[in-house]
């Protein structure tokens, strides 16, 4: 596709961006309601973690529509209508009146506005010069890191003020605002008419190269250990320390904190580590800090272990993005939905897996399960990082 130059490219990325904001909230926002949602549909806080693992999935599994619809009607009209979709269903979700129709309502939301990253991703890939796509991808990842960050604030904080539905409501009105705005312009884009054909053919052929598998297998694996824990981790504050919803909200918001830390210093720190030695230290400072996390006596010594997480998890899947966005340069939006498409079934897999841990064995076995993954997971990855790649 050929660029559009000048202020429409970076009106649209502004946009996009905020449209990423708006499901990083929606992404993080159930975590710490998940024990309110236990009292009020009375069940286990296990049970009721399905509206996680629902969203989840539908975000991974519908990357494999996402790409292909995007590289045939455009990045821009595919991610409107997922806006303007993932508000109906955010709106239905404040009116759920069991566990179930929760579930399935966030199913829709995951199904929707799970394409808005990577095809924010795409649409830079196809209109940003190389020069100048580094320092507008992360400008781009910045609002999907804030929105990570605030999610779990927003639903703790609306749960103890509002009611848990309100934090719905609200994401609701925010994807409609978006997508709304973004229509005028998506509707003058011009679309890319690449022929959808068969998908699997598609992806099977982008399966079958090393990179694309190297890169789908780390971004499958962090995904599992990484949020296989921290999924957990509101119940687990909540238990341990006897907190607010708020105060959890307020831990667990520490993470994507972290994450914008990393963003804005991602300059400097890559000058000075090669990619391996990025992500060697950033699967040992997760390793410390879960540690540290499991063992703490009192939240206060948990508070700055959330935010130096999020920066250690980031010198990890920042590393990945970047080999993400370039794998597959002839078939970028599919490319990078498959990407995507890993990370979140391993997000799904996690926190399926690790509450069946947690009923076996506790909390602390299961994020020592979880951060001896991502060490292993992080050595493993560097060792398979070529000398002469880029930095990230």
């Amino acid at each position: 596709m050929r660029a559009r130059r000048g202020g429409p490219v970076k009106r649209d990325v502004v946009l996009l961006a905020l449209g990423a904001f708006v499901s990083g909230v929606s992404m993080r926002v159930a975590e710490p309601l998940l024990p309110r949602l236990a009292t009020e549909f009375a069940t286990g806080v296990t049970d009721v973690s399905a509206v996680i693992t629902g969203f989840a999935l539908a975000y991974g599994l519908f990357q494999f529509v996402h790409g292909p619809l995007g590289d045939r009607y455009g990045r821009l009209r595919v991610a409107v209508g997922g806006c303007l979709l993932a508000a109906v269903g955010s709106a239905a979700c404040a009116a759920a009146q069991t566990v179930a129709e929760l579930t399935a309502f966030r199913v829709v939301v995951g199904m929707a506005g799970g394409g808005i990253v990577a095809l924010g991703l795409a649409y830079i890939g196809d209109t940003v010069p190389l020069g100048e796509r580094q320092a507008t991808i992360g400008r781009f990842i910045a609002g999907s890191l804030l929105g990570q960050a605030l999610g779990p604030f927003v639903g703790g904080a609306f749960s103890d003020l509002a009611g848990w539905r309100a934090s719905f409501v609200a994401i609701a009105a925010c994807y409609a605002a978006v997508g709304l705005v973004l229509l005028p312009s998506a509707m003058r884009a011009p679309a890319p008419g690449v022929p959808i054909g068969n998908p699997l053919a598609r992806y099977a052929g982008l399966l079958a190269r090393p990179q694309v598998r190297l890169v789908m297998a780390v971004e499958f694996f962090e995904a599992l250990f990484f949020f296989g824990a921290f999924a957990y981790l509101g119940a687990f504050f909540k238990l341990r320390f006897a907190l607010s919803d708020v105060l959890v909200g307020a831990l667990l918001a520490g993470f994507g904190a972290g994450g914008l830390a990393y963003s804005a210093t991602v300059g400097a720190l890559t000058h000075r580590l090669t990619q391996p030695q990025l992500v060697r230290r950033g699967g040992l400072v997760m390793l410390a800090c879960l540690g540290m996390v499991a063992l703490a006596p009192d939240w206060r010594v948990a508070a700055p272990c959330m935010l130096v997480l999020g920066y250690g998890f980031y010198m990890l899947h920042n590393t990945a993005q970047v080999r993400s966005t370039e794998m597959a340069p002839d078939a970028r939006g599919t490319g990078i939905a498959l990407a995507v498409m890993g990370w979140f079934l391993g997000q799904a897999a996690g926190v399926a897996s690790m509450g069946v841990v947690i009923e076996l064995a506790g909390y602390v076995p299961m994020l020592a399960l979880c951060a001896g993954g991502l060490v292993a997971l992080s050595f493993w990855f560097a060792r398979r990082l070529a000398p002469a790649v880029p930095r990230a």
